[in-house]
């Protein structure tokens, strides 16, 4: 709703406080689910950890290096990622300038030129996503763990997705593992968690999704994902 009523809610007699947004196990909720108090709390916490690396990473080698940045910052980036990485490209971006800043200062030794070529190098080396990619990862893993897999969770993934083929039919398909996308009118609808697994794993080949194994997929997936880059696709951030 564009305007929706203030809602009047109260327990035992008590007034229940009406707030704009709200910590819940450590996502910020905001009411229109737009994620935007969330982005920014995340997205200050790994500048503020950036920044702290970058003044005293002269004392560290960059194995070490490695190390406190995957920890300290792009664990704080993968966090729940799948449900708040709905938001715009562009607020996914800024997260992307972090990553490549950490290379810049970081990661690539200063008698490097950090031109096109040697940022793609040494990103690739550290064996990083951009935002997008990891988001879209970390949902078809939890999709394929839960719902290819059929593990205890499927009844409850089920409920949002369907497979194109079916038992019950002779219809042959060229991918029989293909879902069928949900119905959606909006972009809203388009962004939601049901909508964007199924259209990026119907853009995934055979040989992917027909792995046996969670460890067999999330290496078939890693190197579609890498492999699927356009050229250039650090061009902006140089």
């Amino acid at each position: 709703m564009k305007s929706p009523d203030p809602l009047n809610i109260s327990i035992n007699g008590e007034a229940i406080e009406f707030v704009t947004s709200f910590k819940y196990l450590g996502l910020w909720l905001d009411p229109k689910l737009t994620w935007e108090d969330h982005c920014d709390k995340v997205y200050k916490k790994m500048s503020s950890r950036v920044n702290l690396i970058v003044r005293h990473h002269h004392s560290f080698c960059k194995r070490q290096l490695k190390v406190y940045c995957d920890s300290l910052v792009m664990s704080v980036l993968g966090y729940l990622l799948p449900v708040w990485g709905s938001i715009c490209p562009s607020r996914l971006d800024a997260f992307d300038s972090i990553m490549i800043r950490l290379v810049k200062k970081v990661l690539i030794k200063k008698s490097i030129f950090a031109t096109s070529r040697s940022l793609v190098d040494e990103f690739e080396i550290q064996n990083w996503f951009l935002a997008s990619e990891r988001r879209d990862e970390s949902m078809l893993k939890y999709f394929f763990k839960h719902f290819i897999l059929n593990d205890p969770l499927n009844f409850l993934m089920s409920e949002f997705f369907v497979l194109r083929s079916t038992p019950d039919t002779d219809r042959c398909v060229r991918k029989e593992r293909n879902l069928v996308l949900p119905r959606t009118r909006t972009v809203f609808g388009q962004s939601s968690f049901s909508y964007r697994v199924a259209k990026r794993w119907n853009e995934l080949p055979n040989d992917v999704q027909s792995a046996k194994t969670l460890t067999e997929f999330t290496e078939k997936l890693k190197r579609f994902i890498v492999s699927s880059r356009p050229d250039h696709y650090l061009l902006r951030f140089t």
